[in-house]
């Protein structure tokens, strides 16, 4: 009976010390990390961890490298630590590359993801939309600007009000630099234009709306003079 205590005592104390030993294990990466998005300033990378094994919970870090051409040279990007990143104007002509820190209560390994794609240059605006012009086409009402719609994330647009003839030709720029124009006497007669500037880091571009009406004197509104919508 003694016998038979002891062996299943010594079976329960293997069998607890295999469990606790099975539970020391610091991380060993398995499968590389890897990164996904389009290689070009601008747009935003976000890395995956790759594959582990160990001992769980484990965690993981991040740390953003700039390599040069070829994938070699390999350095840190500032406090640049999140799963994602942001590619910047100076990161074109470079490749990228992560390095995944893989932490747990019983050590941490480190491993890192093979290099992007040479980082291609940023797109500059790009106008899919015109400018349009709200407002009536008589001396002192007040016309609006829209800038219309742009691509590849313009930062600012800038407003040029432009007086025109008749048909929207021979333009001039007139008012302030801002999206609003009070016309005045000196435009009757002409069309009005609003030409926006957009810019990002990589560049700028202009678009430019279509003329509106034929301006008139204060007074009664003539028959067709109000913009269209």
């Amino acid at each position: 009976m003694w016998r038979y205590v002891g062996a299943v005592a010594v079976i329960l104390l293997l069998a607890v010390g295999s469990a606790q030993g099975a539970r020391k294990v610091a991380p060993t990466n398995t499968s590389l990390p890897t990164i996904s998005g389009t290689p070009r300033a601008g747009e935003t990378l976000t890395a995956a961890s790759g594959a582990w094994s160990g001992s769980s919970p484990i965690t993981f870090a991040y740390r953003w490298q700039r390599c040069n051409k070829n994938g070699n040279g390999c350095n840190n990007i500032g406090s640049a630590s999140n799963q994602t990143y942001t590619l910047q104007k100076g990161d074109a002509g470079h490749r990228m590359r992560v390095s995944v820190t893989a932490s747990n209560s019983d050590g941490s390994a480190n491993a890192v993801s093979a290099p992007t794609a040479v980082v291609a240059d940023g797109l500059k605006p790009e106008n899919t939309s015109p400018p349009a012009i709200s407002g009536t086409a008589k001396a002192g009402s007040t016309l609006t600007a829209s800038a219309g719609v742009w691509k590849n994330n313009p930062t600012s647009f800038d407003y040029q009000w432009r007086r025109c003839d008749t048909s929207g030709h021979n333009c001039n720029g007139v008012g302030q630099r801002r999206n609003t124009y009070v016309l005045s006497g000196s435009d009757v007669g002409a069309t009005i234009r609003i030409r926006v500037t957009a810019r990002n880091q990589f560049g700028d571009e202009q678009a430019q709306s279509v003329q509106t009406a034929v301006v008139a004197a204060a007074g009664p509104l003539p028959a067709n003079t109000a913009l269209p919508v």
